[in-house]
């Protein structure tokens, strides 16, 4: 009888694994949405990049594409790096990025970092993610700050290549 709960339990777990496994190399593109403290939030889309270094070790490559919801008309557009770390579907990691700010009267040029976690899981070919995340980002207009800190949350499909 243990030997039979055992047995089960291995399938399982090789169920979970396969279902949860990644890729070696996969290109993403998400939706993203990003609060921040000093304005009403910025909506856009991303495309990311994914190298797995171990099963459990992987980096990511991302740019993308934010329009602040203000009518100033201030864009930001990330360039990141994210190193995480996965636990079957679930993940984490620290990421640095350099965010570049386009329109008027915008914040000048800023390096930020972010910490981030999610769950990613494959659909045949095609697998999906959504992370929740936390900006820390106070970049600058001439001598005033910005703070460009808060949550957000990025959501989208992988494809292995």
């Amino acid at each position: 009888m243990k030997s039979l709960r055992i047995l089960v339990l291995l399938i399982l777990t090789v169920g979970f694994v396969a279902m949860s496994a990644t890729p070696a190399s996969a290109l993403g593109i998400f939706a993203q949405w990003q609060d921040a403290k000093d304005t009403d939030g910025a909506f856009g889309l991303g495309l990311k990049h994914e190298f797995s270094i171990v099963p459990i070790v992987g980096i990511e490559a991302r740019v993308s594409y934010l329009r602040y919801t203000e009518d100033d008309g201030a864009n930001m557009f990330p360039l990141e790096a994210f190193g995480k770390l996965k636990l079957g579907l679930f993940y984490g990691g620290l990421g640095l990025g350099y965010y570049v700010f386009s329109g008027d009267n915008t914040p000048d040029n800023e390096i930020g970092g972010f910490v981030a976690g999610g769950v990613s899981f494959g659909l045949g070919g095609l697998g999906a993610f959504a992370e929740l995340r936390y900006l820390a980002l106070k970049p600058t207009v001439g001598s005033i700050e910005f703070d460009l800190s808060g949550f957000g949350i990025n959501a989208g499909v992988t494809l292995p290549i």
